[in-house]
């Protein structure tokens, strides 16, 4: 399998865990409760490391998927790059979004391409948006940092990696 096709492979896999996520969820998240009275910095490591141990799961089903083990290892470090930079750009765009126009619903967007991490910022976000809420772009890298370890774990099983 070609690099795009992984690529591809990585967003379907991405989208489908969102999918089954927000069907799980609606619009609220498991986590909004707990954090909601939480500061800052305890929410966003939270959600990180939430978001992280989740997504080592469609990482792990993934490698199970491929068929070339080969091309995912040579091209895995560019594919996630690539993907956690989409995610950052989408965040950057729905802060900008909710910085400019004072409303939550450039929330949405980031919820709909993060649901993991998208959803608890939507729903903790009923304030005006400042400059430190800028930190939840953490929550961006931690979908390609789970999935990476989540291959790897399946690769280090096949012995496919030392």
């Amino acid at each position: 399998m070609r690099k795009k096709g992984i690529f591809w492979s990585v967003i379907g896999v991405h989208l489908l865990f969102s999918l089954v996520f927000t069907l799980m969820s609606n619009i609220t998240h498991p986590l909004l409760a707990l954090v909601k009275t939480w500061p800052l910095y305890g929410q966003i490591i939270l959600a990180c490391i939430f978001s992280f141990v989740l997504y080592i799961i469609p990482g792990y089903i993934l490698v199970i998927s491929l068929s070339s083990n080969e091309k995912l290892i040579e091209n895995v470090d560019r594919i996630m790059i690539a993907f956690t930079l989409v995610l950052i750009v989408v965040f950057l765009i729905s802060f900008a979004n909710a910085m400019m126009l004072h409303s939550r619903q450039g929330w949405l967007f980031y919820a709909t391409f993060n649901p993991v991490s998208g959803l608890l910022i939507y729903n903790l976000f009923d304030k005006l948006v400042t400059w430190w809420d800028l930190f939840w772009v953490f929550t961006a890298l931690m979908p390609g940092l789970g999935m990476m370890l989540g291959m790897y774990l399946r690769l280090k099983k096949e012995g496919s990696v030392r």
